[in-house]
């Protein structure tokens, strides 16, 4: 908060022990506080018991893992590097794994045919470079654990901390070319 900080402002969740024995989340939102030259003085700061509100959060969090879980459709989040952090059973039975642990890397390209990746590149880094654009249509030919290429259809959707949700369904009846590699809707750059 007193360097580095060009706005002098700083804000922290982490939890705290009542003198109860029970334990509490909260918010600390704090600034520097400096005198007429610019030299600091003093922290001034709120503390406020958000205990209610993280609960409610983590709630929707097992709630969301649990339909992510069960989806009939095939999902995946992947992080603003690529990085595939979760992949539901019905992808991965798309893909031929029967189990997460099956993977070795899960970087998102090791999951693409090699001829396919430079494109998903281009478009990944266009639909992440448009900060307007929260979601956008899809079309991703995967590559399966014995190295057939399936092609998939779907929506790759922003979420917040640069991560990217995808719901895609296998489009089979349809030829590699018919799915042409990568379509996606316009994607205008700012």
């Amino acid at each position: 908060i007193v360097k580095g900080n060009k706005s002098g402002t700083a804000g922290l969740e982490f939890q705290i022990l009542h003198k109860n024995g029970g334990v509490r989340w909260v918010e600390l939102n704090s600034r520097a506080v400096r005198d007429k030259k610019g030299e600091f003085i003093e922290i001034e700061g709120v503390l406020r018991d958000i205990t209610r509100s993280h609960e409610e959060r983590g709630v929707l969090d097992v709630q969301f893992k649990e339909f992510f879980d069960a989806s009939l459709d095939a999902l995946f989040l992947i992080d603003d590097n690529g990085k595939c952090l979760d992949m539901n059973e019905s992808l991965l039975q798309l893909l031929g794994y029967s189990e997460l642990g099956q993977v070795d890397d899960l970087f998102f390209l090791n999951f693409v045919p090699l001829e396919f990746r430079s494109e998903y590149i281009e478009v990944a880094r266009a639909f992440m470079g448009n900060k307007k654009l929260k979601s956008t249509q899809i079309e991703i030919v995967f590559l399966s654990q014995e190295g057939t290429h399936v092609p998939t259809k779907g929506t790759l959707t922003r979420l917040n901390k640069g991560h990217c949700f995808g719901m895609v369904r296998s489009v089979e009846n349809e030829s590699v070319d018919q799915v042409d590699k990568v379509k996606s809707k316009k994607i205008e750059k700012e």
